[in-house]
Parts: C-alpha cells; sequence; structure tokens
C-alpha cells in the first residue's frame, strides 16, 4: 500500500499524470477482478458455513457425538472448536443440549444406553 498516502496528502499539490490507457485499462480490470473473486469467497464461507450449521444440528437431535464416547454435545463442540467460541454456531442461535434432555431425547428416539436398547435401522 506504498503510496496510498501521498496520494491523500499531497492531492492538492500533484499535477494530473499522462495517463497510459492501456496500463489504466488493465489495472482497473484487475481490481474488478479481485473484488468479484472476494466477493465470490464469501459467498461459498456463507454456503459452507450453513452446511457446518446444518451438520451439527444433526450431530446435536441426533446425538452422533455418542461415537466418540463423549458425554455430551457440549464436549463434541470444545473438541472439533478449540478456542473458538461454541455460541452462535447452531442456527438461529439454538441452546444446546444439556445431559438430561440428551438422555431424554436419546429414550425417545430408542438409542437409550445400556443393555436390550433398540438399534436404529440404517
Amino acid at each position: 500500500m506504498h503510496g496510498l498516502t501521498s496520494l491523500w496528502i499531497n492531492r492538492g499539490l500533484m499535477e494530473t499524470p499522462e495517463i497510459n490507457r492501456r496500463r489504466a485499462a488493465f489495472v482497473l480490470g484487475r481490481i474488478d477482478e479481485i473484488l468479484s473473486w472476494e466477493k465470490t469467497k464469501e459467498q461459498e464461507k456463507d454456503v459452507r458455513f450453513v452446511e457446518l450449521g446444518e451438520y451439527l444440528c444433526e450431530v446435536r437431535a441426533k446425538q452422533y457425538w455418542r461415537l466418540e464416547e463423549l458425554n455430551s454435545f457440549d464436549e463434541f463442540l470444545e473438541k472439533r472448536f478449540v478456542g473458538l467460541p461454541a455460541k452462535g454456531l447452531l442456527p438461529h442461535d439454538h441452546s444446546r443440549t444439556s445431559h438430561a434432555s440428551a438422555k431424554a431425547t436419546a429414550s425417545r428416539d430408542g438409542l437409550d444406553e445400556g443393555e436390550g436398547a433398540r438399534q436404529g435401522g440404517a
């Protein structure tokens, strides 16, 4: 970004330079290309975070975190998102499942622990 500050400070003192139209068209085109690329990347990022949110909801609802022998969805988030706040990752800021409500959901879905627990179909 060298030179940008001098454009603002010396703006009134600078003479109008002779414009190389070919170079100017190239530079302006590259600026538009970079801005377009950034916009595309932001859209891709948005799509990925929506997809991430959907998968996190499924992990929570169906208790996939139990495959990793974790005690709660909170533990799953802590393991996966080390150093990042888990709050706000889920769509609509759903609260995370507590251990008690997880057990209730597991019983309702036939996923309760212990002998004789029903196994879900594939």
